[in-house]
């Protein structure tokens, strides 16, 4: 049966699968120990795996802000109930405003610790509020806090044990590395294109302009994302950050030589008293497709564009150095650079 299904179905199955798991452990412990609000056991859980297509960084991050939220929400509404209002009931009134300043605070930033912080203030004391045989308010956000712990434990577990491998960002992380250098070999070609013809004018109302920068700066975010989200996964260990924070450091060089070569295109065009017109071409497509095909440099392939440009800069003479050509060469052979130190390192596992 599996065989004849993709991959990708597999992996829903096998998502589903830990999924059913999960919540029904949370929904055997709520019933079979007769917990007071023992719904928020499998309920927990249930949210925990709702990024779950994130990938298991982004899993794992959530389960510490879910903690983290519920701790720091349970003893400030503790802190308003049975001491602010306590003493003077008129500190009710504040509630609305304050739920509603931390919502939008956690709704425009992103920060899911904040949301669950003011969702445990509020819930459980209304939750207690309109019971018919209520608890002490500490019980309560005792209560709240400890099922909590309980359905992320399960959710972690059922991770860890069913979709570990399944969930990994590895994958997104290589693909979106792809993407990300492909979309530099494209930028690098349009700015070839523009710089060369002299007729060429790219600008906001160029559509494939436009899309080229844009996807550029959409694949750099991409993997900035999923670095955030992979150090929290269960393999991530410290040759990994090693190998990030180079890989960062080099992307951080590539953007800004990229911008660099828009940057002159944008100023002046090809003067061919500087280079020969199909010489900087070849150049140029050559640096080009060494980004578009940079995995294959990371498991070994070499090439000579480098010491190629380096030739023909070499032969430019120095009163020429400032031209519009000689800057673009310069960032030509600067991207291509850039490349081979980063495709070498990968390639030797060498990170310094």
């Amino acid at each position: 049966m599996f065989s004849q299904l993709s991959q990708k179905k597999v992996l829903y199955l096998q998502e589903a699968f830990c999924i059913s798991v999960a919540i029904c452990i949370g929904v055997a412990i709520a019933v079979g120990f007769k917990i007071s609000h023992g719904y928020w056991i499998p309920m927990t859980t249930g949210i925990m795996f709702m990024p779950i297509d994130k990938g298991q960084g982004a899993f794992i991050k959530k389960t510490f802000d879910r903690v983290l939220g519920t701790i720091t929400g349970a003893m400030l509404g503790f802190l308003f109930v049975d001491i602010f209002m306590y003493g003077n009931y008129h500190w009710i009134y504040l509630l609305p405003v304050i739920w509603y300043l931390g919502m939008y605070a956690s709704l425009l930033t992103g920060n899911y610790a904040l949301a669950v912080v003011m969702i445990t203030m509020f819930v459980p004391l209304l939750d207690n509020l309109l019971s018919v045989d209520p608890n002490s308010t500490f019980d309560v956000f005792l209560t709240r806090i400890y099922l909590t712990i309980i359905g992320v434990i399960i959710a972690l577990i059922a991770e860890y044990v069913i979709y570990r491998n399944a969930s990994s960002t590895r994958p997104a992380m290589k693909q979106g590395t792809n993407d990300f250098f492909q979309t530099q070999g494209k930028t690098i070609c349009l700015a070839s294109d523009c710089f060369l013809d002299v007729n060429y004018v790219a600008g906001l109302d160029d559509e494939s302009f436009r899309k080229t920068v844009w996807n550029s700066v959409c694949s750099n975010a991409s993997i900035e994302n999923l670095f955030l989200s992979i150090r929290y996964e269960f393999d991530y260990h410290k040759d990994q950050e090693i190998f990030y924070r180079y890989f960062f450091n080099h992307t951080k060089e590539t953007n800004r030589m990229v911008r660099k070569l828009l940057a002159v295109i944008g100023h002046d065009k090809y003067d061919d008293t500087i280079s020969c017109f199909d010489e900087l071409t070849l150049l140029s497509n050559n640096v080009s497709q060494k980004y578009r095909n940079m995995l294959q440099y990371f498991d070994g392939r070499t090439d000579s564009t480098s010491e190629e440009i380096q030739n023909v800069l070499t032969n430019i003479e120095s009163k020429d150095k400032f031209n519009s050509t000689y800057l673009y060469i310069k960032a030509l052979y600067e991207l291509s650079i850039l490349a081979d130190k980063l495709s070498d390192a990968v390639y030797k596992k060498k990170f310094y």
